[in-house]
């Protein structure tokens, strides 16, 4: 079900297919191709359900990683809290990914879980957390200025 056409067309085969997703967490190889073929709606909720599973720290990093750049690509605030699911992975390629997504996000929602991937173990994490913090910082100083040019009167 993970390579039907177009599974979120159907919501029996998409429900198929997040089960099948979730219950082989641990073994399968990359699924962007699966969430590259769902609406917005169905790669949110499908990718927050991965996000979310209980096994999902001990998830492959492929799926995993998927997961991640599914919700991250939707550029919506409102995901920080399930992108930053990815800090809690065991792995530190997955933990960088969490960090690269959660900055696409532009929004200061995403600053305290960057924040906290400050103090990682793994130096490479660290420094895509500061990165990404960076580029927020930028954006927003940006923003505040132009909006003062733009407002006064």
């Amino acid at each position: 079900v993970l390579v039907a056409v177009k599974p979120g067309a159907d919501a029996e085969l998409l429900a198929a297919a997040t089960k099948a997703l979730l219950a082989n967490l641990q073994t399968l190889s990359s699924v962007d191709a699966f969430f590259d073929g769902l609406e917005p709606a169905a790669r949110a909720a499908t990718a927050r359900a991965v996000l979310q599973a209980p096994d999902f720290a001990q998830a492959s990093s492929a799926v995993a990683n998927s997961a991640l750049r599914a919700l991250g690509s939707l550029k919506d605030s409102s995901h920080a809290a399930d992108l930053a699911r990815g800090a809690e992975h065991h792995l530190p390629s997955v933990r960088m990914a969490a960090a690269e997504q959660l900055g696409r996000l532009i929004t200061p929602d995403a600053a305290p879980f960057l924040l906290r991937l400050l103090k990682d173990d793994d130096k490479d994490v660290r420094n895509r957390a500061k990165e990404r913090l960076e580029l927020l910082a930028d954006y927003l100083d940006g923003e505040a200025k132009w909006n003062e040019r733009l407002h006064r009167k």
